[in-house]
């Protein structure tokens, strides 16, 4: 179950759409996810941030890296470690904080438009 509604989210200003419809979306945006994407042979051309499942060689890995070739981009929230190097970020609270987080740096206009780097949040 999901914690919050479409409803609130529509209610802070977010744009509910249609599953799938990302494909269309500018260049610029950032999809964010928490399952994986659709099998399929398509080349991956926007920034994308979710759980890839590639951190440790999962099955169907090297396939999906492989869509990512041509111009998109992958921050897969497995590869997050401490100081440690102990993961920072697991299926839970985690990785809801961690979307949550990078979806207002987003919104906020504080992503670079193609690295991801911050800028100050105007």
């Amino acid at each position: 179950p999901r914690c919050f509604p479409d409803a609130d989210y529509e209610a802070a200003g977010a744009e509910i759409v249609e599953a799938g419809s990302w494909t269309k979306a500018p260049l610029s945006a950032v999809i964010l996810g928490l399952k994986e994407l659709p099998e399929s042979d398509e080349p991956l051309l926007h920034r994308h941030l979710f759980f890839a499942h590639c951190y440790k060689g999962q099955s169907g890995a090297k396939e999906l890296l492989t869509r990512f070739k041509e111009n998109g981009l992958l921050w897969d929230l497995e590869f997050l470690v401490d100081e440690k190097g102990v993961r920072a970020a697991a299926f839970g609270v985690e990785s809801g904080m961690a979307g949550a987080a990078v979806s207002l740096l987003q919104f906020a206009g504080a992503l670079d438009e193609r690295c991801g780097e911050e800028k100050a949040i105007p």
